[in-house]
């Protein structure tokens, strides 16, 4: 479909003719929807508990990134990355060994000093399930240099790294309570893009790729520490559910679709479920009035 201004978008017309109408039952159901997927939680399925522990050595191929092979094995690029050893942000070299764990957490190498109890302690894990994950009876017979799976532990990043994921850092409509289109809280930003390259805010994985109603074509990323974020109104999207993705990596292109009033990039940031000011995590930003909406 091409639009007026002569644009390629991808969207399910009949769908996206209803959005745009405003009518309020269709919109309070795109609502629903997206607070369903909000409150997933994939980086701690707990459904991986079942799975009996083992680590893949994978020797890395020429070009390849740790996104790619995280997507490939479905685990998390923390959780690669703890094992290894490494950062997620290093570049891979060919012939370099990961040690990549078949569920979420990280291997980690005892050190002299350490006690299961402590390592648990740091990395926020309960004790009794690394003793079952490791088969363990007994809290003293672990040494310096043996190692110890942590499930769901990821690296703890005290400054995770944030992106804005336009090029013109402009917002156009602020986070709260405003008028138009509707009298509703506003739960995110929205930000000048005429169809234009989307972001990733932060390192994540795509949880949701597809269409939501009044918010038109949308993904949704979730990253660690219980964030997620949402972008939405896009024409075209270039992930798909199940993608690890790095910070700054172009996930979909800008559009109008949904409902919208002209092309433009709706972003939110979500904090355990909860809808809070992406401006407090996106340094950079210009305000100004006026613009499109939604």
């Amino acid at each position: 479909m091409i639009d007026s201004s002569g644009h390629e978008v991808t969207e399910n017309d009949s769908e996206d003719l209803k959005a745009k109408s405003g009518d309020e039952k269709f919109l309070e159901e795109s609502e629903k929807a997206k607070l369903t997927i909000l409150m997933a939680k994939e980086l701690k399925n707990p459904s991986e508990k079942k799975k009996q522990f083992k680590v893949t050595s994978y020797r890395v191929k020429r070009n390849e990134t740790l996104a790619e092979i995280a997507t490939r094995f479905k685990v998390s690029m923390e959780s690669i990355a703890g094992s290894s050893n490494i950062k997620i942000e290093d570049t891979l070299y060919p012939g370099q060994v990961l040690s990549i764990p078949n569920k979420q957490g990280l291997l980690y190498k005892m050190k002299t000093g350490d006690t299961v109890a402590k390592v648990a302690s740091l990395y926020k894990v309960n004790l009794d399930e690394i003793m079952l994950e490791n088969k363990l009876d007994d809290l003293d017979i672990l040494r310096p240099g043996q190692k110890v799976f942590l499930p769901g532990a990821v690296i703890p990043d005290p400054t995770p790294k944030w992106v804005i994921p336009v090029a013109s850092r402009v917002v156009t409509s602020n986070f709260g309570f405003r008028t138009f289109p509707r009298k509703k809280f506003h739960e995110g930003l929205d930000l000048k893009a005429f169809y234009e390259p989307i972001a990733a805010a932060r390192n994540g994985k795509v949880i949701y790729a597809g269409w939501m109603g009044g918010y038109g074509n949308v993904v949704v990323i979730e990253h660690t520490d219980d964030f997620k974020t949402l972008y939405a109104h896009n024409s075209k999207l270039f992930v798909q559910r199940g993608d690890y993705v790095l910070a700054g990596k172009k996930i979909a292109r800008s559009g109008s679709t949904g409902y919208s009033f002209g092309p433009h990039l709706h972003f939110e940031v979500i904090k355990n479920g909860r809808p809070v000011n992406p401006s407090k995590y996106l340094k950079g930003l210009t305000f100004r009035k006026g613009g499109p909406t939604h």
